[in-house]
Order: structure tokens, then C-alpha cells, then sequence
């Protein structure tokens, strides 16, 4: 199969000009303002539950190191993402004259989907091959770590010792063990990213789209990754630019920071509908009729 490379100045160039839909814009603005609120609400919930937690502790004669809770669960924050992100993406996709299912997937369904989808990526399930490079370098890890529970090295004089070289070696080698995995498991992710389209397009089956989008992304992995990559690293200059601005901004007396506050939520929604007019727009390009190779 001949290398399709996304054009990205013309993709970008679609999603400047076509982020001003209505619908998008105001379910980016949605997805901004229900994170934000949902991360109060979450903050709030677990606020009360603290202060409940510490009364019940005082009142039993307890101290602050006899409460067990520790961390907020975040549940608002997933229902509302899961609620948000597949509204918001389907906009992103009408904008690029893609076909939206009727009925969007619920919010157990979405989540449920995005679980399988992150135990996939991680385990490198569709390609095995992914692990190989891990793998190796967590069994060498494992050897030389083993060397020294075995005393098999040992010291050698005024030498290094032998034991420690080992433990050093084992811990280099598990650590490019775990690069080696999270490299692997984001280029699985970059190959089954596509199965949120599907899912939301219709096309497939939940238990289905991800391997339909790993089938048609393989073999392409470099530029369908290079198409995101350029687009995010662009971002990220007009970003820095955007920031210059605010910075010479904030020293307009009184009403500076209030401008930079509204220049920073405005950005934030309009980047929002930017990004899912152009990823939207790359899946159109690589999956044009229902996912088949191009």
C-alpha cells in the first residue's frame, strides 16, 4: 500500500477556517465550562466529605492520621467527560461532512469503550511485536538484578563493585524497559485512535472499531502520527506567541489580568474547536468510506 501522507498546512488551513461553526463552538465552549464545573463540583464534594471525615474523627477521639480517605476519586469528572468528549468530537466531525450516528454512545458505553481501549493500547494486544523491545530490556534488567540476590558478582578490591554495577545496570536497563513499553503502547494508542470515529460514524461494533482502526492506521503508524505531532507543535507556537501578548498585556493597570483571563478562556474554546476540526478532517482523509485502506 502506497504511503499517504496528510497534507497538514491544507488540513490546518481547514480547521482556521471552519472552527466558527456554531455547533462546535458552543459544545467546545460546553466542554471547557463542564470540565471546569465538574472539577469544582468534584473539589466541593470531596471538600465536604473531608470535613465530615474529620468531625466523625474528633467527635471518636481520633486524630487526621486516623481518616483512610486521602484522594478524590474524580467520579464528576469522568461522568462529565464521557458525557462531553463524544458530543464534541460528533461536532468536529459534522463540520467535516461526516456522518454522525443517530444516537450517540451513552456514558457507561463511552466509558466502557475508552477503558477497553486504554487496557489494549497498553497491553500492545493487536501486535504483540510492540513488547519486543521491552521485553528484552526487562529481562536484562531482571538478570542483572537477579546477579546480585544470587551473589554471583562481587567485589572486586579497590574496584568498582561488582554488586553494585549490577543493581545500576538492572535499573538503566528496567527503565529503558518502561520507555520501550510507553513508546510501544503510544504507537498502538496512535493506531486505534481512530476507533472513537468509527464508533461514533456507526460503522462498527463497539468490540469491533478498534481493531478496524488498527488495521487500517498499520502500516501508516509514521504519518498519521506526523499529521498530529506538526499540528500540536503549532499549537504550541501560536500558543507562545499568544502568551507574548498576554504578557505585555497583564501591565495595563487594573484591568490587565481581567483581560488576560478572558484572552485565556476564549483561546482555550477556540483551540478546542480547532483541534477536533482537524483531527476529525485527518480521519476523513485515511478513512474516507468506512474505514477501508485507502
Amino acid at each position: 500500500m502506497a504511503k499517504k501522507y496528510y497534507d497538514v498546512a491544507k488540513g490546518v488551513k481547514f480547521a482556521f477556517k471552519n472552527f466558527r461553526d456554531g455547533e462546535l463552538l458552543k459544545w467546545s465552549a460546553f466542554t471547557f465550562f463542564g470540565m471546569v464545573g465538574a472539577v469544582i463540583a468534584d473539589m466541593v464534594i470531596m471538600g465536604i466529605i473531608l470535613v465530615s471525615l474529620m468531625y466523625i474523627a474528633g467527635q471518636s477521639g481520633g486524630g487526621l492520621d486516623d481518616i483512610s480517605f486521602r484522594n478524590s476519586s474524580s467520579v464528576v469528572v469522568i461522568i462529565a467527560a464521557m458525557y462531553l468528549i463524544p458530543r464534541l468530537m460528533s461536532k468536529g466531525m459534522e463540520v467535516n461532512a461526516i456522518k454522525v450516528r443517530q444516537k450517540l454512545p451513552s456514558i457507561v458505553e463511552w466509558f466502557v469503550f475508552s477503558a477497553r481501549k486504554a487496557i489494549i493500547d497498553m497491553l500492545c494486544w493487536y501486535d504483540r511485536r510492540l513488547l519486543a523491545p521491552a521485553a528484552l530490556f526487562l529481562a536484562l534488567g531482571t538478570f542483572c538484578i537477579m546477579l546480585v540476590f544470587t551473589s554471583l558478582l562481587v567485589p572486586q578490591g579497590n574496584n568498582i563493585n561488582g554488586n553494585e554495577l549490577a543493581v545500576v545496570g538492572g535499573t538503566v536497563f528496567l527503565l529503558l524497559g518502561l520507555v520501550a513499553w510507553l513508546i510501544g503502547a503510544i504507537v498502538h494508542s496512535t493506531r486505534t485512535y481512530f476507533g472513537y470515529y468509527m464508533l461514533l460514524r456507526g460503522e462498527a461494533q463497539e468490540q469491533h472499531a478498534l481493531k478496524k482502526s488498527f488495521d487500517v492506521v498499520k502500516g501508516q503508524t509514521f504519518e498519521v502520527f506526523l499529521a498530529g505531532i506538526l499540528f500540536v507543535i503549532l499549537l504550541l507556537l501560536l500558543w507562545a506567541i499568544a502568551g507574548a501578548v498576554m504578557f505585555a498585556l497583564a501591565f495595563i493597570p487594573c484591568i490587565g489580568a481581567i483581560i488576560d483571563l478572558v484572552l485565556v478562556v476564549v483561546l482555550l474554546v477556540i483551540t478546542i474547536a480547532i483541534n477536533q476540526a482537524y483531527f476529525a478532517n485527518v480521519f476523513k482523509f485515511y478513512c474516507p468510506q468506512g474505514g477501508k485502506k485507502r
